[in-house]
């Protein structure tokens, strides 16, 4: 997937939300989580380096065809 037409859409999308509501109060979040999403060409190469070098667990795996196209390392295990 092409990143400039998201970042163009993403862009586009903040500035009409900026936009639309300003007169009105902003109320502040609270924020528990954030969950990081990092796009690659291919999964397969890089999921040694998640689990193996940085101590990953590997929970979710989703098949694409005859490649892996999502996969999910939610928990980190504890140092060795």
């Amino acid at each position: 997937m092409p990143m400039r037409p998201l970042v163009l859409a993403l862009a586009a999308l903040v500035l009409v939300l900026a936009s639309a509501n300003s007169s009105e109060e902003i109320k502040s979040m609270n924020v528990k989580r954030i969950t990081a999403v990092l796009l690659v060409k291919e999964i397969e190469p890089v999921i040694p380096f998640w689990v193996d070098r940085l101590g990953f667990t590997k929970t979710i795996e989703v098949p694409d065809g005859n490649r892996l196209g999502f996969v999910a390392f939610p928990e980190r295990a504890p140092p060795k």
